[in-house]
């Protein structure tokens, strides 16, 4: 599918492109799908730089830089087989072990303190 949409552009395997290029991905993406990506766009197409994120996060920031968004806040990524949800600043998240069920009344507690 991506060779296709970058044939599609004009280029070729036996061609660069010039310009860098930004990759889109869900949250907590596997590092080893992330590595082949670099792989293909580097070694096949010759771009020159490539940069990875999550959509919700560039969606954030967006809204946040037009005043649509708050400081604090949560960003929503639904998707056909899964919902992401991602808290925004107001939670450290890395290195924290939290079970399902712990996460489901952490989330409701937020969203009381949205609506007060």
């Amino acid at each position: 599918m991506v060779k296709g949409k970058i044939e599609m552009n004009g280029a070729t395997g036996s061609q660069s492109i010039d310009h860098p290029i930004l990759i889109t991905e869900c949250v907590c993406n596997p590092v080893w799908s992330r590595s082949k990506m670099a792989e293909l766009v580097f070694e096949t197409y010759g771009f020159p730089s490539v940069a990875f994120g999550v959509d919700a996060a560039f969606s954030y920031v967006y809204n946040q830089h037009h005043g649509v968004c708050d400081k604090d806040g949560i960003a929503i990524c639904p998707g056909f087989s899964t919902t992401h949800v991602i808290p925004w600043n107001w939670l450290e998240v890395e290195g924290s072990n939290v079970a399902v069920v712990d996460s489901n009344v952490l989330l409701l507690g937020v969203m009381r303190r949205v609506a007060e």
